[in-house]
């Protein structure tokens, strides 16, 4: 199915929709997206606060990731619809009280479906730990106890200059910026390196390096070497390897990513060339369709 076809089938066409409109349906499409992001953001905020992290048990972030888009993917398709409402100054209809029904499950079934597509990870919605794998890792490479070699931090450096960061985001674009982050921590792998199962065994921690900024590898640094003054059983270890989490995890709540985009998608399914009684009714049918053009969309795909 073309993009023409689902325009057609969502009754999106460009022949009538009225140029009065597009103000609205622009700032309602906005609108969405403003309250998506904000909704990941307070969700960042509040786990930062709770001492969840990327370093928390899992499934925890992850489960916790696919509620907060879930919600997110609501509140972006309630506050498109208020807007537009608003901006038509309509006193004839009044917008559907927001309860929890199929409806509403269904908005947000497409909102974690439209995240995932956009390279959203429901993990990565917790705050990233500075001894764990951080909420912007993408790429890394295989790694050795030792410090990583040129070839290594070339690689690194080519990561780092387009998926940034992978505690903070923060673009890596001069290798006199880059650190090849051990993960596990060096400090964490040397200490259990050396439990008695592991010499009896011969089994070696494995790691891999992921480009860290030198900013988050100090902050890292400071936060090992106050928590590694410990004895080497595996509970001080387990504490070790967790002290970069907590409520000292790098919070990047209100920061940009491209998967934001999913409350604009969201809101245009809902306003783009929608009539306002369709829209303060919840845009039922309009969703319908769209969920029944996505199964034929995944069956092609599995064809």
């Amino acid at each position: 199915m073309n993009f023409d076809e689902t325009q057609r089938s969502l009754g999106i066409g460009s022949s009538n929709l009225a140029c009065n409109n597009l103000p609205f349906e622009g700032l309602s499409v906005c609108a969405g997206c403003f309250a998506f992001g904000s909704s990941l953001g307070l969700s960042t905020m509040l786990q930062n606060q709770f001492g969840i992290s990327t370093g928390s048990v899992r499934p925890i972030p992850s489960v916790l990731g696919m509620i907060s888009v879930a919600f997110a993917s609501g509140a972006s398709q309630k506050a498109s619809a208020y807007v537009r409402h608003r901006g038509h100054g309509s006193e004839k209809t009044h917008l559907k009280r927001y309860t929890f029904s199929r409806h509403t499950m269904k908005i947000c079934i497409l909102g974690l479906f439209t995240f995932k597509m956009l390279g959203g990870r429901f993990w990565a919605v917790s705050p990233s730990s500075y001894t764990h794998v951080g909420s912007f890792a993408r790429k890394s490479i295989p790694g050795k106890e030792t410090y990583a070699n040129q070839l290594e931090r070339d690689l690194l450096s080519r990561i780092g200059s387009v998926w940034g960061c992978h505690t903070c985001g923060a673009r890596i674009l001069s290798r006199s910026n880059l650190v090849a982050d051990h993960q596990p921590p060096k400090a964490v792998g040397q200490k259990m390196n050396k439990l008695l199962w592991r010499r009896l065994l011969g089994v070696k921690v494995n790691y891999r390096f992921y480009p860290h900024c030198k900013t988050c590898s100090n902050i890292q640094g400071s936060i090992l070497s106050s928590a590694s003054r410990k004895s080497y059983n595996w509970w001080n270890i387990a504490k070790l390897n967790g002290s970069g989490g907590g409520r000292l995890a790098k919070s990047h709540a209100f920061k940009f990513r491209f998967n934001h985009l999913t409350g604009g998608i969201i809101s245009a399914v809902t306003v783009l060339d929608a009539k306002e009684f369709n829209i303060a009714q919840g845009i039922i049918k309009r969703f319908e369709k769209l969920r029944h053009i996505m199964k034929s969309y995944q069956l092609e795909l599995n064809e």
